[in-house]
């Protein structure tokens, strides 16, 4: 009786064993292509505008978006992979923020080169 569970131990190890190489795979698809990113944060004011949609642009590329607080104040993180910076970077930024029927845009008056180049944009 003995014979058969010592035969199992090893069969245990083996797949523990197996299992590693999942590990590598994980760590294979894991891998991103370079990325930048940045922050962009401000205040959406109309009176305070709570529960808005912010949507930061480069030209006609969503770059990040999210909510206002109930202060109107935001904070997005965008991250772009260098490829695409690379095509977009003289691209103007622009901030659309809606909420129901108010949609307020504004130009930041800087490119996204620009604005990594300061790497925290407040607006």
């Amino acid at each position: 009786m003995h014979k058969p569970i010592l035969m199992s131990v090893p069969l245990i190890v083996m797949l523990t064993a197996c299992g590693a190489s999942d590990s590598e795979t994980k760590t294979e698809v894991g891998k991103q292509a370079p990325q930048n990113t940045i922050t962009f944060s401000g205040t959406v004011y109309d009176g305070p505008m709570a529960d808005t949609t912010v949507s930061v642009y480069a030209g006609h590329n969503l770059l990040a978006s999210g909510k206002t607080d109930v202060n109107g104040k935001y904070s997005v993180n965008a991250s772009i992979s260098v490829a695409e910076f690379d095509k977009i970077k003289s691209q103007p930024i622009t901030y659309h923020a809606q909420r129901s029927d108010i949609i307020l845009y504004q130009f930041s008056g800087t490119s996204l080169a620009e604005a990594f180049k300061k790497k925290l944009i407040k607006h």
